[in-house]
């Protein structure tokens, strides 16, 4: 509070964020002269409070001094200020709407960008009395300016001041300045400037304030040092030149100079500064020189290197210095001449100390490096490029020694020893570029949210584009490989909080593979069930019409029921054709009535992704289907996953999840006079679903492969030569007419579908 005092808190290392910088506005000046104080003497002291951060000037107070009625707290006052006392003290207190305090303590460089670690406590002399009762008794209102004290003494004070910035002539307590400890001397009253001490009084925490007793500070931020007590102490209001919560550097702090305005000398000296740029390493030192001149006299110039204290210069109209162990690089002097009177000028100055040092470059593989070659000498801290460039068929793999990059282009800052290497390697992707279709899915149980499939396509260096069909919804992303095929990228889903996290890796030895993760990136799990995990496996597209695939022809596929769920009876069928291309259409209708379609391309080992979002994002189905002619029963078949959320529909709406195998047949189109399938007298078996009893119809398969039915209930039934589906009608046994379809598997010498029911399937087969 007013008392002078610092309170200890621990603080640790530096964290970067953005910071705003203040600017004080153009307020209009408030006048704060009261009508008792008109009358005073235009003889009284006028001190200038100058406020800065850093080089950055904030803002003039003028104070008028009270020399009659405080004669004793005025006389010291001004004696601190023309001996030095105050030389870079900071304001180390404030309380918007009660006080602002300085005067107690200062830092070795208030320029300095280095981190506020280390701070001195102001030498002063004996205490001087309390002049509270002195001549006019002077309230402690806003705009007036008094000197602080030990708490709970009342003849204490020394060099410590504050401004009031509020009214603490009234209240109760430690807000009644004017009572407590027998009253805080007012020695002085704002002339100009009140705008200053209004606008500060709208700091606010985090916004102009910082508190280095918090958290963030102790556990951030360097700790701060009291010299020469070395006491670890923090502020817990202390004002700083920028808005948002950082650690503070010397140059943050609010540096605080004392100009005397009222005598006959209130013009600065004026400054110049000069020195060799750049400055070369066997200097042993940078002399810098320059002159100042005053109205009346200088005192003294100072300069001041990086975080150092500074160094008095020799001579004052014409000066020098010679700065020992400058280091390489850029560096800032600020050059300060002050005059007899306490009046200063301020020049501040880059110059860049060239200290050569040796540069280390390999090149290993084909390629070449533009920039600095090996061995030239580089200038230490001082920024160059290099780029890299592969020879034709070659690849830059990237950037190790001092400093690892994949990037082909790395600027850097010159450093001693520093040595890299730019590796080039031959490009492997020309051999593995093109189409790539994958599947996703957990490796335990196939889930809707964790299941859909992927394709990818490859480029000649190694650049790829892909989109993923996850959970209803398409998401397109692109990278670029790692020469060792690998990949790991971020998603991003625009209707979700999170990203996706993929990993991916193409096999370069060419078995065509490609193989990877993806997960949804959670990082703390509140809800055990939001992180899930799903494996990628797919193959790359080989045929074409150059490389026409084997497998190329028309096939028909069934889905059976699951028995062991409440899915449906009947079986889902589909027409399925293989292009020379080796592009898979899948044309088909579930046992629900659902119709489902699908494009990807076989691999080379008859492996083809079957992934289908159905129900707008509420189910999928999802099967790896091998097409094999050699199987003695089926030529193609595969593990499918069929999904189904709990929805409004006819079929099934209370959902199921079914896992069965499907069955496939190659599939010719019978010549004039053949049948599709080698049958004369058949049946048509309708069992299970909504049917009361299960029934057959006694049909016969003519040579025209038209079908006749022979039983006494209503039966039609077609067969599509084209593609070996049949659809029909067929009326139970006191039933009503119910819609079927189903398709031929010639291999197995059978066709297998679905009936129609109310909210259920019957099976279907034909044999």
């Amino acid at each position: 509070m007013a008392g002078g005092e610092v309170t200890s808190a621990e603080v640790v290392t530096s964290r970067n964020v953005n910071k705003l910088k203040l600017h004080l506005l153009a307020w209009v000046a408030v006048g704060l002269v009261s009508a008792a104080d008109a009358q005073t003497s235009s003889t009284n002291s006028v001190v200038r409070f100058r406020l800065s951060y850093g080089s950055t000037f904030f803002g003039d107070v003028d104070v008028e001094m009270f020399d009659k009625d405080k004669p004793l707290t005025v006389s010291n006052f001004l004696a601190n200020v023309q001996s030095g006392t105050y030389e870079n003290t900071i304001v180390h207190d404030l309380r918007p709407g009660f006080l602002m305090q300085g005067g107690s303590v200062a830092v070795p460089n208030p320029y300095s960008t280095g981190p506020f670690e280390l701070i001195t406590r102001v030498s002063t002399g004996a205490p001087i009395p309390n002049e509270v009762g002195a001549g006019t008794r002077r309230p402690n209102a806003f705009g007036t300016l008094a000197m602080a004290k030990s708490p709970g003494t009342t003849n204490s004070s020394t060099a410590a001041w504050f401004f009031n910035m509020g009214n603490n002539a009234d209240g109760y307590g430690v807000t009644n300045l004017d009572a407590i400890d027998g009253g805080y001397t007012v020695f002085g009253r704002v002339k100009a400037g009140g705008n200053v001490l209004t606008y500060m009084n709208t700091f606010t925490p985090g916004n102009g304030l910082q508190n280095m007793t918090n958290d963030f500070h102790i556990d951030f931020c360097p700790p701060l040092y009291l010299f020469p007590d070395n006491v670890n102490l923090g502020f817990d209001s202390i004002p700083v030149g920028y808005f948002g919560t950082d650690c503070i550097r010397f140059n943050d702090t609010f540096n605080v100079q004392l100009i005397m305005l009222n005598g006959p000398d209130v013009a600065p000296p004026k400054l110049t500064i000069t020195f060799p740029a750049p400055v070369p390493a066997d200097a042993g030192g940078v002399r810098i020189t320059g002159t100042a001149t005053d109205n009346v006299a200088v005192e003294s110039v100072r300069v001041y290197l990086g975080t150092n204290a500074p160094v008095t210069a020799l001579g004052t109209n014409a000066w020098s210095v010679l700065l020992a162990n400058v280091p390489p690089g850029t560096n800032q002097v600020v050059v300060e001449a002050i005059d007899t009177t306490g009046n200063r000028a301020q020049v501040s100055r880059t110059f860049f100390r060239s200290v050569p040092a040796p540069f280390g470059l390999t090149v290993i593989g084909n390629g070449t490096v533009t920039g600095p070659t090996n061995g030239a000498l580089l200038e230490l801290t001082r920024g160059y490029t290099l780029v890299a460039k592969p020879a034709a068929g070659w690849l830059f793999a990237g950037w190790t020694g001092s400093i690892t990059q994949p990037a082909a282009t790395l600027p850097f800052l010159m450093e001693s020893n520093l040595h890299l290497t730019a590796l080039f390697m031959t490009n492997p992707f020309p051999a593995v570029k093109g189409n790539y279709n994958a599947l996703v899915h957990n490796d335990t149980a196939v889930e809707q949210r964790s299941s859909g499939s992927l394709s990818l396509t490859l480029g000649n260096l190694g650049a790829y584009s892909a989109k993923l069909l996850l959970d209803g919804r398409t998401h397109r992303f692109s990278g670029h490989l790692s020469l060792t095929g690998g990949e790991t990228n971020l998603i991003a889903r625009a209707k979700t909080t999170n990203y996706l996290l993929i990993r991916l890796a193409v096999d370069l030895a060419g078995s065509g593979h490609v193989t990877g993760s993806l997960t949804n990136n959670q990082i703390v799990f509140i809800d055990t069930n939001a992180g899930w995990s799903a494996s990628i496996v797919g193959d790359r597209a080989v045929f074409s019409k150059a490389n026409p695939a084997p497998l190329a022809g028309k096939y028909t596929a069934v889905i059976p029921a699951d028995t062991t769920t409440t899915g449906p009876d009947g079986e889902g069928s589909a027409s399925v054709t293989v292009a020379p291309n080796g592009m898979v259409s899948f044309l088909g209708t579930l046992a629900d009535g659902t119709k489902v379609a699908r494009k990807a391309p076989v691999s080379a080992a008859g492996n083809y992704p079957l992934y289908v979002s159905l129900y707008k994002g509420k189910g999928a189905l999802l099967s790896w289907v091998t097409f094999d002619k050699t199987q003695p029963t089926t030529d193609l078949s595969g593990v499918v996953s069929w999904i189904k959320q709990a929805q409004t529909a006819q079929f099934y709406s209370g959902g199921f999840s079914n896992q069965v195998t499907m069955l496939g047949s190659g599939y010719s189109a019978p010549a004039v006079g053949a049948k599709v399938l080698p049958l004369t007298i058949a049946s048509v078996c309708f069992t299970n679903g909504n049917l009361a009893a299960n029934f057959a119809n006694d049909v016969m398969l003519e040579t025209d492969n038209k079908i006749v039915n022979n039983s006494a209930n209503d039966l039609n039934m077609k067969i599509s030569l084209a593609n070996g589906l049949f659809t029909g009608n067929v009326t139970p046994p006191g039933g009503v007419s119910r819609p079927f379809r189903g398709a031929i598997l010639q291999k197995q010498g059978v066709g297998a579908g679905s009936l129609s029911g109310t909210d259920k399937t019957s099976h279907v087969m034909f044999h």
